[in-house]
């Protein structure tokens, strides 16, 4: 795969949704074993994903040997048993101000990410599927959000510690244009892990800049890295590792940036590729 062979081979770096967990949210335990047995064979295994750490679900953090989270797209990495910050990137208060004035003239809910903690609207965390997501969704904003009743407020009072931002815009045709509209901002990074998120981070955001920062403290290259992914956000990260594996269930962009494909996310398709590459 790509630069890579089992000699090199030093970091793994896992996308969640869509990637190492199924349709379920959940890790099968075949997956868990394949991880462990690399975990214990001296590979680090790293999760990058642009869930908050508040919603990374237990049956991850369960995976023994499990050190790292890579959060909110790039914007921090966390040390496990006890979560402890190692890298902060949040997003400059004007940027924050910025991408506010212009939700503010929409009627799409959005959500912000403080020190690995996802707050929402009121009536988006009450009722997610009156906004066009997903039935799953109502579960995931449950267990995962902090309802807040004045969200332009909040985010002005905690502007300098906003890990991301998202919106949750169903309508394309109005998405595209909010993305352009974001898009005038500088030093702001967008990117989209679900069709109907716009994600928003601080404009040197990536999961791929997070985790060379993390492999540098390793002395780890990127030719000793491989990466699992399934969306537009996971581009620079598979671009980045020696060995970029995109799920069959992937966006046609994740495919054209991969150097390698897996089964799909519902059929194992880290473990699968692990496996036989171990």
């Amino acid at each position: 795969c790509g630069e890579i062979n089992i000699m090199d081979l030093r970091l793994i770096a896992l996308d969640l949704d869509g990637t190492t967990l199924n349709s379920q949210g959940k890790v099968s335990p075949y997956t868990k074993k394949i991880l462990e047995k690399a975990l214990s064979k001296g590979i680090l295994v790293v999760i990058a994903s642009g869930r908050a750490l508040s919603a990374i679900p237990e049956d991850i953090l369960n995976i023994r040997g499990l050190k790292y989270i890579i959060t909110s797209n790039g914007s921090s990495i966390f040390e496990l048993p006890d979560s402890r910050r190692i890298y902060a990137n949040d997003m400059k208060p004007g940027v924050v101000m910025s991408v506010l004035a212009i939700m503010q003239d929409t009627h799409f809910p959005f959500e912000v990410f403080i020190g690995g903690h996802a707050y929402t609207m009121q009536a988006y965390y009450d009722c997610p599927t009156d906004f066009g997501v997903p039935e799953r969704m109502n579960h995931y904003v449950k267990t995962t959000r902090t309802p807040i009743s004045d969200m332009p407020d909040f985010m002005m009072k905690h502007c300098n510690e906003i890990e991301g931002i998202d919106m949750i815009v169903p309508d394309m045709p109005k998405k595209q244009q909010l993305i352009t509209a974001l898009s005038q901002i500088s030093n702001l990074y967008i990117t989209s892990s679900e069709s109907y998120y716009i994600e928003m981070a601080s404009g040197s955001v990536s999961k791929a800049s997070a985790l060379h920062a993390l492999a540098a403290q390793f002395h780890i290259t990127p030719k000793q890295v491989m990466a699992f992914g399934d969306s537009d956000n996971d581009i620079e990260l598979l671009s980045y590792a020696g060995c970029g594996v995109a799920m069959q269930n992937a966006t046609s962009n994740l495919l054209k940036a991969a150097s390698a494909v897996t089964r799909s996310n519902n059929e194992d398709g880290v473990a699968f590729y692990l496996e036989s590459f171990l």
